[in-house]
């Protein structure tokens, strides 16, 4: 049994880099949001955003995982304030809650196959000293997009496409102005 505890310990702590878009919704209620994931292990993964949720949130996650639609149930454990380096971004570590079997197979089937095409691991557990936040009366939060289309996302992802579409209404502001003047 110390053995199976011993290597389920070592297999939690084998991080992959892992960039994709997750849709998190806070179980107490909240609003749901995009966010991007930055490494992912069999006890969790870490959360790129400014705005990271207060320690202890209990969350759903649905991402992409091995080419098919991967829901779970995850907690924030740790939260950090500031970006650290390129390697340490500002974001937070979520912790898997009660993975079942499969679920398990999916994440140890892609951490294989990213490291049988050559992808480096990062061994060994984040710090346990991370910043935690402490939770606030009120949960600041980005809005969630209410229209989470990939085509909506990734048309307007970037801050300067906002700038253009701001500029393009203008513009035809100011056209229609003109003839009904």
């Amino acid at each position: 049994m110390v053995n199976n505890q011993s290597e389920d310990s070592q297999l939690r702590n084998r991080r992959i880099p892992f960039r994709r878009r997750v849709l998190i919704a806070p179980k107490e209620g909240g609003d749901r949001s995009w966010e991007e994931s930055f490494d992912l292990s069999l006890g969790g993964l870490f959360i790129v955003t400014m705005l990271p949720l207060n320690v202890g949130t209990v969350v759903d996650l649905d991402m992409p995982l091995d080419s098919i639609r991967f829901q779970a149930t995850a907690e924030v454990v740790w939260v950090r304030g500031t970006d650290e380096g390129e390697d340490k971004p500002v974001g937070m570590a979520l912790k898997f809650i009660n993975l079942n079997p499969n679920q398990k197979k999916l994440i140890h089937r892609e951490i294989s196959n990213h490291t049988r095409a050559g992808g480096q691991l990062k061994v060994g557990s984040p710090p346990a000293t991370q910043p935690r936040m402490e939770k606030s009366a009120s949960s600041a939060r980005r809005p969630a997009d209410p229209r989470p289309s990939s085509m909506w996302e990734q048309a307007f992802e970037s801050p300067g496409r906002w700038w253009l579409l701001g500029g393009a209404a203008v513009v035809v502001t100011a056209l229609l102005l003109m003839l009904l003047f």
